[in-house]
């Protein structure tokens, strides 16, 4: 594997996990949050209600002005204790079974004890927050790509000094000179490579050229005595006092 892949490989598994602990827990921000505004905006519709029933001394007769569905049970005092809960209520207009957030309170209209009762949807909340995740989801994938893909663009570019002295060193001949030209580049560590394999190439031609030398010169040095032995053998092979023996040996060195 190239260290290029290695390196996207590593940077993608590092981030894949960070992008989903991220994503849980920017989906559970978003819930906590949503469900917060709705338990607020329920404590006002509270506030609204009591405050109605101090001014005017009796129940409102339309609850919806108050924004969310309300009901109201006469009970004593000890009936009475205030709860926020979720709770769950079939929607006759979707005909399904909805997640609904429900406020019980106390209030006193008249000479009587109320129980209180608002419901408040969360399907528009859940919706949002669901929304919210995706289109995070979505961007952060987006995003994601961006990295890896950045870091393809900016690793390759980093170590293109290095892919280019690795493609040098491939190509070095001793042959053909056996100088090995790196260019100087903008990282200490990649010139300091070059500057020990510029070292390295250089003291392999300089040993290739004395050995190239030393093999020419004991090659040349060593031609006259074979020429003479040479002469002198082709000597003895004229001569007529050798055994049979003898000139074969001597063929043999011939």
């Amino acid at each position: 594997m190239k260290l290029l892949t290695r390196t996207t490989l590593y940077f993608a598994v590092i981030s894949l996990p960070v992008f989903a602990v991220g994503g849980i827990i920017l989906y559970h921000t978003v819930r906590t949050v949503a469900r917060n505004d709705a338990h607020e905006k329920l404590r006002n519709e509270k506030n609204m209600i009591l405050n109605y029933v101090k001014k005017h001394n009796y129940l409102p007769h339309n609850s919806m002005e108050f924004g969310d569905s309300v009901g109201f049970t006469q009970v004593s005092f000890a009936q009475v204790t205030e709860t926020l809960k979720d709770t769950v209520l079939y929607n006759f207009s979707e005909k399904e079974m909805e997640q609904n957030l429900m406020l019980v309170f106390r209030v006193d209209a008249g000479n009587a004890t109320y129980r209180a009762v608002i419901f408040k949807p969360l399907i528009e909340t859940d919706d949002l927050t669901n929304a919210i995740f995706q289109a995070m989801a979505i961007a952060g994938a987006i995003l994601l790509i961006l990295l890896l893909a950045l870091s393809v663009i900016v690793t390759n570019k980093l170590w293109g000094p290095f892919y280019e002295s690795l493609q040098k060193l491939k190509s070095f001949d001793l042959n053909k000179g056996g100088r090995m030209e790196l260019s100087k580049t903008g990282i200490s560590e990649f010139n300091e490579l070059n500057t020990a394999l510029k070292g390295m190439t250089g003291k392999i031609a300089s040993d290739y050229t004395n050995l190239k030398e030393f093999t020419e010169n004991a090659s040349h040095e060593i031609q006259t005595p074979l020429a003479i032995i040479q002469s002198k053998l082709e000597l003895l092979i004229q001569s007529e006092n050798l055994s049979a023996e003898q000139m074969d040996k001597v063929l043999a060195l011939y």
